[in-house]
């Protein structure tokens, strides 16, 4: 419940502090004199956005705090949840800059303004005459109907398997429309990568083939060059293995007498040797070229080849074709592995269409179950406020179990007869703004336990009654507040005079501002503003008597 509000700077608040207590409070006062201006403080630290346009003094902030007492509200978790530190006396807090820029704090750590909304929503429910446009929300009486059903937590079970179930369609069309392309794709790859595994080509291939391809090109080059460095080296007059031995017998001859001549003379014997054996070799190598026309043509077939594959797969060298022939095996070997997990997400799927079929079956029949005792209860608390031939009919329709969705297989929708034998109708098309005012209350009533709502604030909804009605509906907010705490803004003296508590909103003016002020009434002025409620600014002392008897006092 919520225990302090503390507003400064705010609209035409100043500095305002009050404290709040359980069961029923009333707060009154003249139109215009901030009851609205309360409720919109109100809002700010239940999560509603603001603007500069909000400050009293745009030359210095504004502050909005409120302390609520949470210790029977198993909210433990939700603190846990969002790293919050946990205190039974939780006091939430807006700021409001001069610069228009907005603050929120919970236990004085700074949070999201959808934290603070996410947590006012535990804390408070606000009703206002506009809100009741909620009763002609589907989802509104769906929930009303899961309150009272208590099935609020196998739906929410339901909902998330529901959500699975459907991130496992997704999946599923995923994959399906992946197996669509890869099959449209797969004989192409298939193709290439036959031709890539007939060519059956090997890391390096391409080099040799090149090198040999142009020696067998030049073969004849080759030979001639070879044979003519074979003769300058060993045969011909004149040639350099003999002048080379010519030298080597002049070298031996002094050598042993110099140390330099005789390393000069093993140098020549080296070369000596080494031109012989290159000689030998250009030989060797001549006799082993042959112009092989057939193995010309077969490796010039095999490197066309080669460019040809690298052309068409834009690549430079055969480790490049092998890696794409890898790629074409693994996309293709793919397509079995694509088929094998659709095969498992489709048995998953049907597996997960049995248990919502199941769940939703089992909530729809507590929901049916419920139904008429819903009624009866709503329809017996219409009676209490002035509504005796008014009454509600829940209708639930129930699709096939296949046709499940996210609330089940159920669809709800309430109507209304406002008189005797009149038939039922969509709510927005036979109810007043008055009567739907009180059937939500009504509905709150009935829920407001098994919802586990801790505060609830009636904003003037009590617009367009008076008299017994506007007592018989003071009775069931008194009733209501037996297991809540319930603070109502109300016009309606008959409501107030039911108030455990009862706040006077008002109007200061100096010779520069107005500003508006709340205050707790003691017992004589209690019974004295009510005596204007009813009477006018100048009561009479029927009007205070008439009062004393509201109040039961």
């Amino acid at each position: 419940m919520i225990t302090h509000l503390r507003i400064r700077n705010y609209a035409l608040i100043r500095e305002l502090e009050i404290d709040f207590f359980n069961n029923l409070s009333a707060i009154t006062g003249e139109t215009g004199a901030g009851k609205s201006i309360l409720m919109g403080a109100l809002g700010l630290i239940l999560g509603e956005r603001a603007d500069i346009s909000v400050l009293w003094n745009k030359k210095e902030k504004c502050i909005v705090e409120g302390s609520f007492q949470i210790g029977s509200y198993k909210l433990k978790s939700f603190f846990k949840q969002h790293d919050l530190d946990y205190e039974e006396e939780t006091i939430i807090r807006r700021e409001i800059s001069e610069a228009g820029k907005s603050r929120a704090f919970i236990n004085d750590t700074p949070v999201t303004l959808s934290l603070v909304k996410e947590l006012g929503e535990k804390l408070v429910d606000i009703h206002s005459q506009h809100e009741t446009l909620e009763l002609n929300n589907r989802e509104f009486q769906m929930e009303m109907v899961d309150i009272f059903s208590k099935t609020l937590n196998e739906v929410e079970t339901y909902r998330a398997a529901y959500f699975t179930y459907l991130d496992t369609q997704k999946k599923l069309l995923d994959l399906t429309t992946q197996e669509d392309a890869a099959k449209h794709e797969q004989d192409y790859k298939q193709f290439l990568l036959n031709e890539l595994a007939e060519a059956n080509l090997q890391t390096g291939e391409q080099e040799q083939v090149e090198q040999e391809l142009n020696t067998l090109n030049n073969a004849e080059d080759i030979q001639s060059a070879l044979h003519a460095c074979q003769q300058l080296l060993t045969e011909q007059e004149g040639a350099a293995t003999s002048l080379l031995q010519e030298a080597r017998s002049h070298m031996q001859r002094v050598a042993k007498f110099n140390s330099r001549i005789e390393e000069l003379f093993k140098r020549i014997d080296s070369a000596r040797i080494e031109v012989k054996d290159i000689a030998q070799e250009a030989e060797d190598i001549a006799q082993e070229i042959n112009a092989d026309k057939q193995r010309q043509e077969y490796l010039t077939t095999r490197l066309d080849l080669v460019y040809s594959l690298q052309k068409k797969h834009r690549c430079n060298s055969i480790n490049e074709l092998l890696y794409i022939q890898q790629q074409l095996h693994t996309d293709i070997g793919a397509i079995d592995s694509l088929q094998e997990q659709i095969s498992k997400l489709q048995e998953q799927i049907s597996a997960q269409q049995k248990e919502l079929a199941l769940t939703a079956q089992s909530i729809s029949v507590k929901r049916k179950k419920h139904i008429p005792d819903l009624e009866k209860s709503i329809n017996h608390l219409l009676k209490q406020v002035g509504m005796p031939n008014a009454a509600i009919l829940v209708k639930q329709e129930t699709q096939p179990a296949a046709g499940f969705g996210p609330n089940g297989i159920d669809s709800i929708s309430l109507s209304f007869s406002s008189n005797k034998g009149s038939t039922y109708q969509a709510l927005n098309k036979i109810a007043s703004g008055g009567e739907l005012s009180r059937l939500m209350l009504c509905i709150k009533t009935v829920i407001a336990d098994l919802a586990d709502l801790p505060t609830f604030i009636f904003d003037e909804i009590d617009t367009g009654i008076s008299g017994e009605t506007a007592r018989q509906v003071g009775d069931v907010m008194k009733q209501l507040a037996q297991r809540h705490q319930v603070i109502s803004i109300t016009h309606l003296p008959q409501i107030a005079a039911k108030a455990h508590q009862h706040y006077f909103v008002y109007k200061e003016s100096d010779s520069k501002s107005t500003s508006s002020n709340i205050r707790l009434l003691k017992e004589e002025e209690r019974i004295e503003e009510i005596a204007k409620m009813l009477s006018g600014a100048k009561p009479t002392d029927s009007a205070r008597a008439n009062a004393k008897e509201l109040v039961g006092k």
